[in-house]
């Protein structure tokens, strides 16, 4: 994926393959899963951050609406919140950046450049996708069946 908005179809099955573990691990967890936002509630979240959503951000949000904020168990043991698309803002450090989550109720937030799809912690670049993102996440919380 590297960074590019352009998406093939062993790009899209990457991410719905690593989604797909991710939501498994949230079930297991125990975290109440919200369904895939709308296409309406995604345009309207465009509109509001006046950035357009990049590709991998909307494929994610359209499988899974981020973590439920009514559920207090969201924050899980390593702390991340994966935001909702009517939580999403423009980041702090780059306005054509999208925070998509953040780490220990907002001391650090991670976003997706809007241009280059790629996920930042701050001005500090992590990953070069989301998908990319996702599958190290799931490592660092000890699933390796990504």
């Amino acid at each position: 994926m590297g960074g590019t908005l352009i998406f093939s179809a062993i790009d899209i099955a990457r991410l719905e393959r690593a989604v797909g573990r991710l939501l498994e691990v949230w079930r297991a967890d125990g975290l109440s899963l919200r369904a895939g936002a709308t296409e309406v509630c995604l345009r309207n979240a465009a509109e509001r951050l006046g950035l357009a959503l990049p590709r991998e951000l909307h494929l994610y949000l359209s499988i899974i609406d981020g973590q439920d904020p009514a559920d207090d168990s969201r924050v899980r043991h390593d702390r991340i919140t994966f935001w909702t698309s009517c939580e999403l803002e423009i980041s702090d450090w780059d306005r054509q950046a999208i925070v998509f989550a953040d780490y220990m109720i907002r001391s650090d937030q991670l976003s997706i450049h809007s241009q280059t799809g790629a996920v930042y912690s701050g001005s500090r670049q992590l990953h070069s996708s989301l998908t990319e993102y996702i599958e190290a996440y799931l490592t660092l919380i000890g699933d390796v069946a990504v």
